[in-house]
């Protein structure tokens, strides 16, 4: 596992030209883990030198995004998805990111998720807690 720390040098914030309108710059957490998924936690400013830095995917990308007025609501709905992603479905993986979306709305308790698959996304939201 390997983490990189964006928009900070060493512990201190690096603010520039560009964020200096909102206060400066705010770390972003990359974590990539051994089998080469990538985790971003905390993402404040510091995201966007990140999305400037990863490669073009060489798909599309989907985001499936999963919410919920509670916590506990929202680990219901990850397991929710998580079965249906780990026993297989007949719709694609754009059409369950773009199905989930649609039905929400802004909610306090969010997650979303990328993934090589609908598998391992099931495996990530079965282990959502």
């Amino acid at each position: 596992m390997r983490k990189r720390v964006w928009g900070v040098r060493g512990s201190v914030p690096t603010p520039g030209p560009e964020t200096m309108r909102y206060g400066g710059n705010t770390s972003c957490v990359q974590v990539t883990l051994d089998d080469g998924t990538e985790v971003v936690l905390d993402a404040g400013t510091g995201i966007r030198p990140l999305g400037l830095a990863l490669p073009a995917p060489d798909r599309p990308l989907h985001i499936l995004t999963v919410a919920s007025r509670t916590a506990e609501g929202l680990q219901r709905r990850a397991a929710d998805f998580a079965q249906v992603l780990l026993n297989g479905s007949d719709l694609s993986e754009g059409d369950i990111c773009f199905s989930a979306k649609t039905a929400q709305r802004s909610l306090p308790h969010r997650l979303s998720s990328t993934g090589a698959s609908l598998e391992r996304r099931g495996r990530l939201l079965g282990n959502c807690r």
